[in-house]
């Protein structure tokens, strides 16, 4: 039975909630353990038994082990569902004698021995995650305030730092004792209890004694060392909370890539993408099998400077280190450029307030072998001031269902459109469009315009073309090779 016990018992490792600052374990432990003794439904003890599955499943630790932990205590639940079955008031559903079943008993008993059985699993899973020494300087910061009336904080959290180092080193002990005795014919098993209770006798008296004699061994150690309680002492080991331990393991990425040779952002089953490529590249580091979810899909041929996308990660690598851990990974065309922890709520699509997209046209009569990749080439001669002048009209909240091509099941095709810059360096034209979303191929459709308005292929104002919003009154769509997801705002 004594190697079933787990609250006090750490298990090492290198997951999510082992990385996390004790203080914000301790605190998190503290409101599970008050909500149990609060919550009467059963929806929330539902949502009580998610959570401790998904803190188990991302601290790493075997649930056979966990588990083990309620088998010393099966007999306390066991009669406390009991008692509360036969012997609680209520609404009667079945009798024999003085035994009697009620509903208000059944929905008593079921809470309470899950309440038992989530605070046994609560308690251990702070233990487990949590060394003994990191568990003492948490209880001791906590308490830091209460220092200013008197209290002896550092003694109170050295006790508990004791207590709960010497809860493994006990069990160890204990066993051995067990073993001795039961070669020597002593029965814990088996027999009534008054017979298993002498048994315990000769047990407990080399326990205590040797529980003694070790903590006489650490009192003469610390006085050896001068020990003086927490007076003007410092810490090897700082606890510094982070962003982590608000956050725990949602990682937010950078990303710039040359889409010519990809089928799009999104991973197809036949056809290289830029989100599969990126998900490889994170198992090959990690060997976590991640979703990768970015802030929206680039068509085949499209580039990013600055694409952003987020996944969940359970590995111990610092984020500092995942940029280079990646690209040593990737294709020379595929570059992560910055990494940082974010809220695990966050979502790269759904959170993001605006984009910016960049177009390059090259105006010239003879093709670039330098810009044929990342560019529209067009080599008649555009009127660049009318572009600019009808590119105004764009600016603001519009209906731009004329701006979208067909296949897309978008409904609402209002969008807002904050900025558009057009610039000209010789015979490149560097377009750049921002605003709070855009339909499928809006840019492409934009710049197509823009172009046939330059050429005199089309003398209507943008403003109208707008208003009309049909599609066969814009332009052509422009080459995706040309366009740059810029930026993502949030």
């Amino acid at each position: 039975m004594l190697k079933d016990i787990t609250i006090g018992q750490h298990y090492p490792s290198n997951s999510v909630i082992h990385r996390l600052d004790a203080r914000m374990k301790l605190i998190a432990t503290f409101v599970f353990m008050a909500s149990l003794f609060v919550i009467d439904k059963f929806w929330p003890y539902a949502i009580v038994f998610i959570s401790l599955i998904v803190v188990i499943k991302l601290s790493n630790i075997p649930m056979k082990y966990i588990l083990k932990g309620l088998k010393p205590l099966r007999w306390i639940i066991i009669f406390t569902f009991v008692i509360n079955v036969f012997f609680l008031p209520g609404d009667l559903i079945w009798s024999f004698g003085f035994l009697k079943i009620t509903e208000q008993g059944i929905s008593q008993a079921v809470f309470m021995a899950l309440r038992l059985v989530f605070l046994v699993l609560g308690t251990s899973m702070l233990t487990l995650t949590t060394s003994p020494m990191d568990l003492t300087d948490g209880i001791e910061r906590l308490l830091n305030p209460f220092n200013k009336i008197g209290l002896p904080v550092h003694e109170l959290a050295m006790m508990m730092t004791i207590a709960l180092r010497f809860i493994p080193t006990l069990l160890d002990e204990t066993d051995k004792i067990m073993k001795a005795q039961m070669s020597r014919g002593a029965d814990f098993e088996s027999k009534n209890i008054v017979s298993r209770a002498k048994n315990l006798v000769p047990l407990l008296v080399p326990l205590f004694v040797s529980a003694f004699r070790r903590a006489e061994e650490l009192a003469m150690a610390m006085e050896a060392r001068c020990y003086r309680g927490g007076y003007n002492r410092t810490k090897m080991r700082q606890s510094i909370i982070t962003k982590s331990d608000y956050i725990a393991g949602c990682i937010l990425v950078t990303i710039q890539y040359n889409g010519s040779n990809y089928c799009g952002w999104q991973k197809q089953p036949d056809s290289l993408g830029i989100q599969g490529t990126i998900e490889r590249a994170i198992y090959d580091i990690t060997r976590e099998e991640v979703k990768l979810t970015g802030s929206g899909r680039t068509d085949a041929g499209v580039h990013a400077l600055g694409q952003v996308a987020n996944f969940k990660l359970e590995s111990a690598i610092p984020v500092d280190k995942i940029p280079n851990a990646l690209n040593s990974k990737l294709p020379k065309d595929i570059s992560v450029i910055d990494c940082i922890e974010v809220n695990d709520k966050f979502h790269s699509r759904y959170n993001a307030k605006g984009k910016t997209y960049r177009y390059l046209i090259h105006n010239s009569m003879y093709r670039s072998p330098i810009y044929k990749d990342i560019s529209y080439h067009v080599k008649y001669e555009l009127d660049f001031d009318k572009m600019v002048k009808e590119s105004k009209h764009l600016i603001g909240t519009h209906d731009f269902k004329g701006f979208m091509s067909s296949g897309s099941s978008v409904k609402d095709t209002v969008r807002e459109i904050y900025d558009i810059r057009l610039n000209k360096q010789e015979d490149l034209i560097v377009l750049e469009v921002e605003g709070n979303g855009f339909l499928y191929n809006m840019v492409r459709i934009i710049v197509g315009t823009l172009v046939d308005i330059g050429r005199g292929r089309i003398n209507k104002s943008l403003k109208e073309i707008v208003e009309s919003k049909s599609r066969s009154e814009c332009g052509h769509t422009a080459p995706a090779h040309g366009l740059f997801l810029k930026k993502v705002d949030y």
